[in-house]
């Protein structure tokens, strides 16, 4: 398949019923955010309570290495290739599917299923766009948009993450991702703003949001942030 059929296949792609009606039933929080917020970090604190189940994603891209441990396929991610993520394409078994970075991520029924089977909270770090897909199939899923306590703190962490070795290239591309996500997430008025600086007062506030007494101040402060972040990136 060329890459501008694959293309074609994603823009047109619709979930089957069977994956509409997983999320219906299911109780999800989506994590999203720019690259370093923490999403993994404060996925894996959530995850200590076993109320939470670990809902995890297909990617076509290779294992890479965080903190210098490498990602194992059906714990951090379901790593696939290519002609899979078409197979599953024309099989509606994604929920939601994008290409980030010339790779195909999304979020499929394998992965969801089990949570709504054992009537736990389905938790996911997911492409800011693919929250759209969830939320015309369920108003209630719950959309959580993390955030750096700074920019100077932002790029420690992704320092951190990649051992330094970030090119400029790499920089420039995540800079662009970083504000195109946030201007997306501003457009749209269901995101929850949450600063991750602290993950277990930031898992605590999760949980809060999920049953409906979230902190309005903290996430007002949260969102004036974003806008921020956008504005300083948008200066690069």
């Amino acid at each position: 398949m060329t890459d501008a059929e694959l293309n074609e296949l994603l823009a047109s792609y619709e979930p089957g019923e069977s994956a509409v009606q997983t999320v219906r039933d299911a109780r999800i929080v989506l994590l999203v955010g720019i690259t370093g917020a923490g999403k993994n970090t404060l996925k894996r604190e959530l995850l200590k309570d076993t109320e939470y189940y670990d809902f995890i994603s297909h990617t076509t891209r290779p294992p890479r290495s965080n903190l210098g441990v490498l990602e194992q396929d059906g714990t951090d991610y379901f790593f696939i290739d290519i002609d899979e993520a078409v197979r599953m394409l024309k099989a509606g078994e994604y929920i939601e599917a994008k290409k980030v970075h010339s790779n195909v991520y999304g979020t499929a029924i394998e992965g969801l299923k089990p949570s709504v089977e054992s009537n736990r909270i389905a938790v996911n770090d997911i492409d800011v766009q693919g929250v759209d897909e969830y939320k015309a199939m369920s108003p209630n899923v719950h959309a959580v948009f993390l955030l750096p306590p700074s920019i100077d703190e932002w790029n420690k962490r992704r320092l951190a993450r990649y051992g330094g070795g970030i090119d400029a290239e790499d920089n420039r591309v995540r800079l662009e991702s970083a504000k195109m996500e946030l201007e997306f997430a501003l457009s749209k008025g269901y995101f929850d703003f949450l600063v991750n600086n602290d993950v277990t007062q930031a898992a605590e506030e999760i949980k809060h949001i999920v049953a409906g007494t979230k902190d309005i101040a903290a996430h007002k402060e949260a969102e004036a942030l974003a806008h921020s972040l956008y504005e300083e990136l948008s200066t690069h």
